[in-house]
């Protein structure tokens, strides 16, 4: 080791070279680039089979049986009663389904105010004594509005929400006569059709010429809301819905969006 004297007549160490310590730092930054393109290379990975997986983002499709059958098995579990010998719906303890689901949508529905709104549509435009049509009528938490008032929902389980006529189909394909109604709305539905340009055409069909439509569908709704990834287990899904619900935490972050 090589020693210098200073005027103090003490020895002092030599520092290294400013190159050598310029080329440690070079060295440092090449080896974290390294790891970051690796970083890099993994997300972009990820990203790429998630489109894949997704693809395409907004499509629709005609829904087969199964479809609606599902939909259908699905709605009915979250409006059933709960299965006690002595309880009755209006005092039984519900169920953590239904809980869940019916509860998160009583509370939407205050907060957004859909009841006086609806309520104000129907006063604006004199539906006191028309016919009108619920489609995708969940509880029935309109039933009121009008007096002449039918419900139509997927659902098996939802009549017992009802004291007004009630009609069990699909928005899709409706059981009713061309023109039968005088007016119709339909609030936070056409978000789940598959195929909601038939549920419209269905509405047109069953809906009289200059009748009058409230629609309110969840524009800003992700499609995996729509589809109930969030609250449906993964038995409801084959194996690629198993890797879409799996990765709704990664969908729903900044980081990625469809």
């Amino acid at each position: 080791m090589s020693v210098t004297s200073s005027t103090t007549g003490s020895a002092a160490i030599k520092r290294p070279k400013a190159k050598k310590k310029q080329e440690s730092l070079a060295e440092i930054f090449l080896s974290v680039g390294k790891g970051g393109l690796k970083v890099s290379a993994a997300y972009v990975l990820i990203l790429t089979i998630l489109t894949l997986i997704h693809f395409p983002y907004h499509a629709d499709q005609d829904a087969p049986p199964k479809i609606k059958k599902e939909s259908g098995a699905f709605y009915a579990d979250i409006y059933a009663a709960p299965k006690t010998a002595s309880a009755t719906p209006e005092t039984a303890k519900p169920t953590e389904a239904e809980s869940r689901y019916v509860q998160i949508a009583a509370e939407m529905v205050k907060r957004e105010g859909i009841l006086p709104r609806v309520t104000g549509f129907a006063k604006q435009y004199g539906l006191a004594d028309k016919r009108v049509l619920d489609v995708g009528a969940g509880t029935g938490y309109l039933q009121d509005v009008v007096p002449n008032y039918v419900g139509l929902d997927i659902s098996t389980s939802a009549r017992r929400y009802f004291h007004k006529p009630f009609v069990e189909a699909s928005a899709t394909d409706m059981p009713f006569r061309d023109n039968e109604f005088d007016a119709a709305w339909s609030v936070w539905v056409l978000e789940h059709v598959p195929k909601p340009e038939q549920a419209l055409n269905e509405i047109r069909r069953v809906v009289k010429d200059g009748g009058m439509l409230y629609l309110k569908p969840a524009w800003n709704c992700a499609w995996w809301m729509g589809e109930g990834y969030q609250v449906r287990p993964y038995s409801d899904f084959d194996v690629q819905g198993k890797i879409r619900k799996a990765s709704l935490n990664l969908l729903a972050s900044p980081y990625y969006s469809t």
